[in-house]
């Protein structure tokens, strides 16, 4: 049996851990530089708000209904999200983390009661609201996760055969794995909720579809085609971001690239991996009437995660492409052809390179555990960061923002 566990609205969940205040209340979280809708509580939902929807557009509803509104805080519901799957991982041999607030589980044995503690274990320390759907498939898990969470309220749901009738409640573009566009020719083959789909000739769905969606059929009927997925190293790492204000100088557009850079040789050596290349790419609004758009990429001497080396490779790579008098709007970098640490033999001549990477690990346990070590290169003022004017604190991550109790 699949069982998928998903943690209800999470992001709104995490700020209503620390701040019980929010609880029943609307709330939403904003994207970066607080441009779009990205989380929302069922109060917000019920109120209208859409999910992606542009924070300008909603702010009738929000002041009407005095809905509480929050940057996004990505520190802090990293941090849960890893609590959440630490738990997951301690009742579960075999699991995939398949998002942020998402993780399938593979168990011969599962039932209500099993589902009940699960729920209470996670709920208990950390305060995090979840739903578990049981089936025979992954397809069938999200499926039961789905009928739970929005038809019979309840926090978990274990799908059987006798269940099928419950297939018409949910829409054929609400299947997992089926988007907008088959949906819709789904639609004009006749086919408008998952019984329909079921029921479908499957000489039908070999004819018209792909391989994917065929094989989703197959799931829904219990026939379990998609295995649980080891998580895989990450061959290329991008990390860019839109500035809050508009860069006009070099100097602050090669602060946030070594910014940038910072995290992802942090990402890299998270996963015990090395680049072999790297790039950047510089952007000025698209809407100016001469938009610039440019990217430079070069091979490295050596394979490396080291920080400081990648800085010095970066601000070279800005001299190529950067030209004066335009207003920049998002800048980023990229790691290119990583591959296993181990995999790579130091050259002989090469003795400083080795010597830099040995300082990282330490920076990096130093700032998991609550310090913020940063290289002078990423800028001290940081104009350009991101706008979160109503950013929560960083509950779990920053000593200095941990609760008191008094």
């Amino acid at each position: 049996m699949y069982a998928l566990i998903d943690c209800n609205n999470f992001y709104v969940s995490c700020e209503r851990v620390f701040n019980p205040k929010l609880n029943n209340k609307p709330v939403i979280v904003l994207s970066n530089n607080d441009g779009c809708v990205i989380a929302r509580s069922n109060e917000a939902k019920e109120l209208g708000i859409k999910m992606g929807e542009p924070f300008f557009k909603c702010q009738t509803l929000v002041k009407k209904h005095n809905i509480t509104y929050l940057s996004s805080n990505y520190p802090l519901y990293g941090d849960m999200s890893k609590r959440v799957m630490s738990i997951i991982k301690s009742c579960f041999e075999n699991f995939e983390v398949y998002s942020v607030d998402e993780a399938f589980v593979f168990t011969k044995n599962i039932d209500e009661k099993i589902c009940k503690e699960v729920y209470e274990k996670i709920y208990k320390f950390l305060g995090i609201p979840t739903t578990i759907g049981v089936g025979k498939t992954k397809v069938l898990a999200k499926f039961a996760n789905l009928i739970a969470k929005k038809h019979i309220y309840n926090p978990y749901f274990i799908y059987k055969n006798e269940c099928k009738e419950l297939l018409s409640l949910v829409d054929v573009k609400d299947i997992w794995g089926i988007g907008y566009k088959t949906a819709y020719k789904l639609n004009d083959l006749g086919i408008q909720n998952a019984q329909d789909f079921l029921n479908t000739n499957s000489k039908v769905i070999k004819q018209q579809f792909n391989v994917v969606i065929q094989r989703i059929a197959l799931e829904l009927q219990g026939v379990s085609c998609l295995e649980l997925q080891e998580v895989q190293n990450k061959k290329n790492i991008v990390s860019s971001r839109s500035f809050g204000n508009l860069i006009t100088t070099k100097i602050e557009l090669a602060e946030s690239l070594a910014h940038f850079i910072a995290k992802a040789a942090k990402k890299a050596r998270e996963q015990n991996s090395k680049p072999s290349g790297i790039g950047i790419f510089i952007k000025s609004n698209k809407y100016n009437k001469k938009p610039y758009y440019n990217s430079a990429f070069t091979n490295l001497d050596y394979p490396t995660n080291d920080t400081s080396y990648l800085i010095g490779q970066i601000k070279l790579l800005l001299d190529k492409i950067y030209k004066k008098d335009i207003s920049y709007k998002k800048a980023g970098v990229m790691l290119l052809g990583l591959s296993p640490s181990s995999s790579y033999q130091h050259n002989f001549f090469n003795t400083k390179l080795p010597k830099q990477e040995m300082i990282m690990p330490t920076i990096d346990l130093l700032n998991k555990k609550g310090c913020e070590i940063y290289y002078l290169a990423e800028g001290l003022n940081r104009k350009w960061a991101q706008k979160r004017e109503m950013c929560s604190a960083k509950y779990t991550t920053k000593w200095s923002d941990i609760l008191k109790v008094v």
